[in-house]
C-alpha cells in the first residue's frame, strides 16, 4: 500500500504526461495480486462508504489528546489530513487489504504509515485522483502487457474490481476474454432535411456529440450529461462540472444555418429523438506525414504548396495500435515525441468547411474534419491546395 500511496503523490505532482506514462510503468511492471485493487483505485472504480470529518475527528480524539487535534487541525486546515497525519501508527498493508473495504477503518490506520494513511482518507472521503486520467491507466497497463489499450479500457467497464478475469487473461492464467473497446453510441445523421416540426440548435465549436436515449457521449466516448428544454436551450456536464453550455434557444431559421456551412443538432418535435444534421462534407486522400504519440496517438496529413509538403491538419487517427508501429518502422526523424515517417500511410479525410487562416503555410483550415479511414498501402500522389479551395 506505500508504493501505491507514493505513487498517487508522484502523480500530482508530474510535470507533464510522459513523467506519468514512466511513473505508472514503473509501479506495473512490478505485477502482483494487487494489481487489480490498484488499478481500480487509480481509476476511481472504488466506491467505500463516506466518512463525515465529524466521525474521523471523533475517532481521532479517542487515539491523541483533543486539544492537540483541535491545534493541529487549525494548522493544517483539514479534519482529514490531520487525522492521517496524526494517528499514531506505522507498517504496511496489501492494497487488497485496504481497498476491499472489509476491515475497520481505525484497525486498517494503525496499520499504515503516514502516506498511505493520507491516500486512505483521501478515498474514503470521496476524493478522485488528481493528476492522472483512466486513459493514461489503459495505455500503462496495455504496455505492460503487450495489449490493446481499448481492450483494456472494455475490460475494466465490464468487470467490478479486481478485475479477475482481465488479469487471469493478461497473465496467461485465464482464458482469453470477448470484451471490446467501449464505443460511444452512432446519433443518426440525417442526410436530407429534417421533417418538421423540429428545433435545431448549432453543435458547440470543436465538440463531437452523439446522443441516444437521452444520453450524450463526447467523440472520445466520455459521457456527458445532456441537460435539454427549451427556451432555456441546452449544454453538457460531466462529473458536475459544467463542460460545454449553449444556453440559446433553439435557432429561428435552422435553414439558413445549415446552407452556411453549420452541423447541427436537431431534435424532432417534444420527443427525445435526436439526430445531427451534418453540413455538407467533402473528401480528400492525403499522405500521413508526422505521427506524435503520447497520450493518444495523432497523425499530420499533408498537402502539396509550391512543390512541397505542407502539414494541412492534425487529427487523432483510428487504428492508434498499428499507427504506432507503423511509426517506429517508417521513421525518418524525430522531433521529441514526433516522428516524420516516409511513405505507405494515407488517411481518407471529410471535412465541411473551409475557412481562411493567414498564420498557416498553406493560408486555410478545415472545419469539421475528421479522418474516415486509413489506407495501408500505396495511395494517390499529394493533393495540392486547389483540391480543397
Amino acid at each position: 500500500m506505500k508504493r501505491l500511496a507514493e505513487l498517487l503523490g508522484d502523480l500530482a505532482q508530474a510535470p507533464h504526461a510522459n513523467a506519468r506514462m514512466r511513473q505508472l510503468s514503473d509501479y506495473f511492471e512490478n505485477a502482483s495480486d494487487d494489481l487489480g485493487w490498484s488499478v481500480a483505485w487509480l481509476t476511481n472504480a472504488l466506491s467505500p462508504p463516506r466518512q463525515s470529518p465529524t466521525k474521523l475527528r471523533k475517532m481521532a480524539e479517542e487515539r491523541v489528546d483533543p486539544e492537540l487535534f483541535r491545534l493541529s487541525a487549525a494548522a493544517i486546515g483539514d479534519i482529514g489530513e490531520t487525522v492521517a497525519l496524526i494517528w499514531p501508527g506505522a507498517g504496511d498493508l496489501p492494497v487488497q487489504v485496504v481497498a476491499a473495504g472489509d476491515a475497520k477503518l481505525a484497525d486498517l490506520l494503525d496499520q499504515l504509515d503516514a502516506v498511505a494513511r493520507v491516500a486512505l482518507i483521501r478515498l474514503i472521503a470521496g476524493r478522485k485522483i488528481k493528476g492522472v486520467k483512466a486513459t493514461e491507466v489503459h495505455q500503462a497497463l496495455a504496455a505492460r502487457f503487450d495489449v490493446d489499450a481499448g481492450l483494456i479500457a472494455g475490460a475494466l467497464i465490464q468487470e467490478n474490481p479486481p478485475y479477475t478475469n482481465l488479469f487471469e487473461w493478461l497473465t496467461n492464467e485465464g482464458p482469453a476474454p470477448n470484451w471490446v473497446p467501449p464505443r460511444p453510441p452512432s446519433l443518426p445523421r440525417l442526410p436530407k432535411s429534417p421533417r418538421p416540426p423540429f428545433s435545431a440548435w448549432k453543435l458547440p465549436e470543436g465538440v463531437s456529440v452523439s446522443v441516444e436515449n437521452g444520453r450524450a457521449f463526447s467523440d472520445d466516448g466520455v459521457e456527458l450529461k445532456l441537460k435539454v428544454g427549451a427556451p432555456d436551450g441546452w449544454g453538457f456536464f460531466h462529473d458536475g462540472e459544467v463542460f460545454n453550455v449553449t444556453a440559446t434557444p433553439p435557432l429561428d431559421d435552422p435553414l439558413e444555418s445549415h446552407d452556411q456551412g453549420q452541423a447541427l443538432l436537431i431534435r424532432s418535435g417534444d420527443t427525445d429523438d435526436w439526430s445531427i444534421w451534418p453540413a455538407a462534407s467533402h473528401t480528400i486522400i492525403c499522405p500521413v506525414t508526422f505521427i506524435e504519440i503520447g497520450r493518444g496517438v495523432n497523425v499530420t496529413l499533408g498537402i502539396a504548396v509550391s512543390g512541397e509538403v505542407a502539414p494541412l491538419i492534425k487529427l487523432a487517427t483510428p487504428e492508434a495500435t498499428k499507427v504506432s508501429a507503423f511509426a517506429r518502422k517508417a521513421v525518418i526523424d524525430k522531433f521529441g515525441p514526433v516522428r516524420q515517417v516516409g511513405p505507405g500511410l494515407w488517411a481518407e479525410l471529410s471535412y465541411e468547411a473551409i475557412s481562411p487562416a493567414p498564420r498557416r503555410k498553406i493560408g486555410v483550415a478545415l472545419k469539421g474534419a475528421e479522418i474516415n479511414h486509413l489506407i495501408w498501402k500505396d495511395g494517390p500522389a499529394t493533393p495540392d491546395l486547389s483540391e480543397i479551395t
